[in-house]
């Protein structure tokens, strides 16, 4: 038995994203590959959390997550201050 981990889908385009989820979805299906959509997370970067769009695999929902670093969750900030 094989398994493949941490698998990274990087677009700039929210329906490119779901494309290549639907992708993936065919492409496991053909391979006879399980993706575990309890395990599956999306990651936003700069963008406004009240403005993301739902992105699926299979028909399920994949819930959205903080950005994490280190184990700690990295808040964007609103405004920066040069103190160079």
């Amino acid at each position: 038995m094989l398994f493949a981990d941490d698998l990274s889908l990087p677009s700039n385009d929210h329906a490119d994203l779901q494309t290549m989820l639907n992708k993936l979805r065919i492409y496991a299906e053909r391979k006879s590959l399980t993706v575990n959509t309890q395990k599956s997370e999306v990651m936003c970067f700069n963008s406004n959390s009240e403005n993301l769009l739902p992105l699926y695999f299979d028909g399920v929902l994949l819930p959205y997550t903080d950005i994490q670093m280190f184990g700690h969750g990295v808040q964007q900030a609103d405004q920066s201050e040069y103190r160079g």
